[in-house]
């Protein structure tokens, strides 16, 4: 089992973030956080991050979110179906520490995995 993070495992371009944002079939969210997924025939779940310059000031604050966001995804990668899923951080994310944002982050992904196992058993 890898753990390796490569360029399949990442959303490539506007189109791939534009069918995540259309075509949403879930959201989870937190004051500081929303995640948008979308279910694919790619070959595994693929990341999307949107931390912008309004919600996130700092260019050094906003890479450091898209490291913790892409960890963490790194890390569960193996528990997620084949899903695109975007990350948008919302205002006030940048306050908090890596272990508050890291926390948050898996939350989020394992309320999205306990939205999705009921619905494919259906």
């Amino acid at each position: 089992m890898t753990f390796r993070l490569t360029k399949n495992h990442r959303l490539q371009n506007s189109q791939d973030f534009g069918r995540v944002f259309e075509q949403t079939d879930l959201k989870v969210s937190t004051p500081s956080m929303l995640v948008l997924a979308r279910n694919t025939s790619k070959c595994c779940a693929r990341l999307g991050l949107v931390i912008s310059k309004k919600n996130v000031g700092c260019a050094v604050a906003r890479n450091r979110i898209k490291r913790l966001c892409r960890e963490a995804f790194r890390l569960n990668t193996q528990r997620l179906p084949k899903m695109d899923l975007v990350f948008l951080a919302k205002s006030g994310i940048n306050s908090q520490e890596n272990h508050e944002i890291t926390t948050m982050i898996n939350k989020l992904i394992n309320q999205l995995i306990t939205k999705i196992l009921p619905a494919q058993k259906t």
